[in-house]
């Protein structure tokens, strides 16, 4: 079984419940989640608003910091609330947020990046990735940023197995305090 697979069976064995939004990309952990038996124990909600007017829908009201840390805390946060309208039993549960900026058409002026968030509604935690425009396909960025998504959830799970990023020289991660 591949480290991939095994995480995500621990996740889904492990009590927390998952509800996740994700913009820019990411989506692809979630989809990786999803194939793995047991997905419905664990994951409660997933929203993908990916346009500039569904994430606004989404936040009830205008991006001012888009692709930024503060906007994927604020995220996290906001799905935490949404997620005790429907939890049930206090069931423990996590938010988890990603708001990216991958290679795209014509080339970004700015750097590709992504900046994933999580709480359990007693703190919050978050980690900026910035990729290599040189090395990485857009796929192999959603790839990366997902892999980092999957290693977030499970840290905020509690399980210390860890997906190997192989980051380029040019790549690096920030953890946000």
């Amino acid at each position: 079984m591949n480290i991939r697979k095994k995480i995500i069976k621990k996740l889904h064995n492990n009590p927390y419940k998952l509800i996740s939004v994700i913009t820019g990309a990411g989506v692809t952990a979630i989809t990786d989640m999803l194939s793995v038996p047991g997905a419905s124990k664990t994951v409660l909600e997933v929203i993908v608003p990916y346009s500039k007017s569904a994430l606004e829908f989404y936040k009830n009201g205008p991006i001012i910091n888009h692709v930024s840390v503060k906007e994927s805390q604020e995220l996290a946060l906001l799905a935490y609330r949404r997620g005790k309208n429907y939890i049930k039993n206090n069931e423990d549960y996590i938010a988890i947020s990603c708001t990216a900026a991958i290679s795209t058409i014509p080339q970004r002026k700015g750097e590709d990046r992504a900046h994933i968030s999580w709480t359990n509604g007693k703190e919050i935690k978050s980690v900026s990735i910035y990729l290599s425009k040189m090395f990485r396909s857009r796929i192999s960025q959603e790839r990366l940023i997902s892999d980092l998504i999957i290693n977030s959830i499970a840290e905020s799970f509690g399980i210390d197995l860890k997906l190997d990023l192989n980051l380029y020289d040019d790549e690096k991660i920030i953890i946000n305090r």
